[in-house]
């Protein structure tokens, strides 16, 4: 188990660096202590009085709550929390609006705790106020006279008169927490009292006398069988570690007992699922029901395998210009050389994906741990190897109009990169893809990036295949599955040094029948453009049976394109031309087998029509405008 005993060393150095938590969504839940969204926020007066009931906004909700060893993973059965909890414990008339006296139970067993926990020396005199006040058993009545629960005929209804978006499923789920106001005025956020945390974890470690060998720290330390729950969101029930059934084929005939199969440290289980929480909530990306963190030992930020190369750069380095090879290459080794310089000297790097096996349980899919060095030249080599020229990304400008006001353009950003996992995956089966696929998909591509694996060749077919089809695409999709699948092709031919600028010296048949597809595009759709026709060209959509049977379907385009080429300019007939003189460097036999292409069409096909854009933008007029766009 490598990978608690790396997330119990990031907890431990996360404690201790005050700066990285600052910046998190997710707190770093302390020792015997859990996390849940509330609804309700009770304040109490010094002597257990109630002053005000109020509803919780959505983005005040997360609560940092004490637990016990059995709440923090509770699927069913009666097993209250310390201190905060969903009024079905809280509250001891509950069962008088719910008509159920199992609820009395819940109740009974949530105060008998809360009384043993103010019985303590260490106890905060915050809990003793807030024991005070719900041993009354008064708390669905008060709710319900400030307004927030409503009840009709003696039983509560679905009305709720807290946050509209923070709603609970029910009326009795709703989960409750506390604070307390003094005389002299003064307001005690009992949620985010570290002196209260601390006593109580103090309080809860007397508890734990059950010593076992530590499979993680190798020390005979009090262990736990019972591992937390909401790991990806504070909603969350599966467990990563778990063996509490005790009749079928639980054990597989290998053990007697959970206990027999593997023991684990409190501490260490609760620092491990701490830290994966917290880098899940902060650094961490999900696919459906899949999450996947990539860090460091102490929770720096570090390049992701999932992200495209602009991630690597601050806003104020974004692209907006095609960057030669050679340029881009230096900017990448530049980016990254300010990880190799600091804590990545001796740190590790891990990577891991974990998923729902079932509703009840995660498993970890991917985990792979690399030295900080390693980790960072695969990363580098994928951003140099499978990079193209892109124009698919957006952003907002927002532009100044002759009334004052503010406009929003969207804008789309040349860059030259690395597609992100992603767009790879959007590029190879499109927007409608499979969610069980697509998690297949994230995890064979991060294998590929970080480990620096060889492509699979099926991901790169798809792509190209994609787009080979372009008829079925809109003009955006087709321009952004093209520059994708080229950077694909130039990954997977990463031996042959395809470059991104046209190069006249490839005979290669597949490259040379390419930018004569690219010819046989443009000229149509110049001539098109000439003529305020806005037809998709021949060339275009006969784009797949090219790339099947080049020979035969080329006399098809050239039949096509004769009245285009009648009917186009004497000075612009050179395309036509051209056209012709690479056909005649496509070698006589490779030219009649008509056997289909290689992906390596589609570099020739992109890189031949980059490079007529470029001359067409260059020898633009007044008097005879093309619109690049329009190409």
């Amino acid at each position: 188990m490598a990978w608690m005993t790396q997330l119990c060393r990031t907890y431990e150095k996360l404690e201790n660096s005050p700066d990285l938590l600052r910046r998190c969504k997710m707190p770093l839940v302390p020792l015997s202590h859990t996390v849940q969204t509330a609804h309700i926020e009770i304040t109490l007066d010094e002597n257990g009085n109630i002053l005000t009931a109020e509803g919780i906004p959505q983005e005040l909700a997360l609560t940092v709550v004490p637990c016990t060893e059995d709440s923090a993973s509770r699927s069913s059965g009666i097993a209250p929390h310390a201190l905060y909890d969903n009024l079905q414990y809280v509250a001891g008339d509950a069962w008088k609006y719910g008509k159920e006296d199992k609820l009395k139970e819940y109740y009974n067993q949530y105060i008998t705790n809360l009384e043993q926990w103010c019985s303590d020396e260490s106890c905060a005199e915050e809990v003793a106020v807030i024991y005070k006040f719900l041993s009354r058993g008064t708390l669905i009545e008060d709710l319900i006279s400030h307004g927030i629960l409503f009840c009709q005929d003696g039983l509560l209804t679905k009305k709720w008169g807290g946050d509209s978006v923070n709603k609970p499923a029910k009326p009795l789920s709703a989960f409750v927490r506390f604070k307390l106001r003094q005389k002299n005025g003064n307001t005690i956020e009992c949620n985010e009292n570290t002196k209260l945390m601390e006593a109580y974890a103090a309080f809860d470690k007397k508890r734990h006398k059950n010593k076992k060998l530590c499979f993680i720290e190798g020390e005979v330390i009090p262990v736990t069988y019972k591992h937390p729950a909401k790991i990806r969101y504070s909603g969350d029930g599966a467990k990563l570690i778990s063996a509490n059934d005790t009749e079928g084929f639980t054990f597989r005939g290998r053990f007697h007992s959970a206990e027999d199969a593997v023991s684990i440290g409190y501490e260490t289980s609760h620092k491990a699922h701490s830290a994966l929480r917290w880098l899940i909530a902060n650094q961490g990306f999900k696919t459906g029901d899949q999450s996947i963190v990539v860090w460091a030992g102490g929770a720096e930020e570090i390049p992701s395998p999932l992200e495209d190369t602009q991630s690597l750069f601050d806003d104020e380095e974004m692209f907006d210009e095609y960057t030669p090879l050679s340029t881009y290459a230096n900017d990448v080794k530049k980016a990254l050389n300010g990880y190799r310089h600091g804590s990545l000297k001796t740190d590790n790097i891990s990577i891991m994906i974990i998923g729902a096996a079932t509703p009840g349980r995660l498993s970890i899919k991917y985990y792979r741990e690399f030295p900080g060095f390693d980790y960072l030249d695969n990363i580098e080599n994928w951003h140099i190897s499978c990079v193209w020229n892109h124009n698919y990304k957006m952003f907002e400008e927002i532009t100044d109009q002759e009334d004052d006001s503010k406009k929003k353009i969207n804008k789309h950003i040349k860059f030259t990169g690395a597609p992100s996992v992603n767009d790879i995956i959007f590029a190879a089966y499109g927007k409608n893809v499979d969610e069980k696929l697509k998690k297949q998909l994230v995890e064979i591509l991060i294998a590929c990036i970080a480990e620096n694996k060889k492509l699979p060749k099926d991901i790169m077919m798809k792509a190209v295949l994609r787009a080979s089809n372009p008829q079925c695409m809109e003009d955006w999709e087709i321009n952004k599955t093209t520059s994708i699948a080229c950077a694909l092709v130039k990954k997977y031919y990463e031996k042959e040094n395809y470059t991104m600028a046209l190069d006249y010296e490839n005979r290669d048949r597949s490259y040379l029948f390419g930018r004569v597809l690219a010819y046989a595009e443009l000229i149509e759709d110049y001539a098109l453009f000439k003529l305020g026709d806005k037809r998709v060209p021949n060339a275009r959509k006969l784009r797949s049976k090219f790339r099947i049977h080049p020979a035969k379907t080329l006399m098809i385009l050239d039949d096509k394109l004769e009245p285009y080429v009648q009917k186009l300019y004497v000075k612009h007939n050179w395309m036509y031309l051209q056209m012709q003189e690479i056909i005649a460097l496509i070698n006589e036999r490779d030219y009649m087998n008509n056997r289909p292409l290689e992906p390596a069409y589609l570099l020739g096909y992109a890189c031949q029509t980059a490079e007529l854009r470029r001359k067409k933008e260059a020898e633009t007029t007044e008097n005879d405008k093309y619109d690049e766009e329009e190409l």
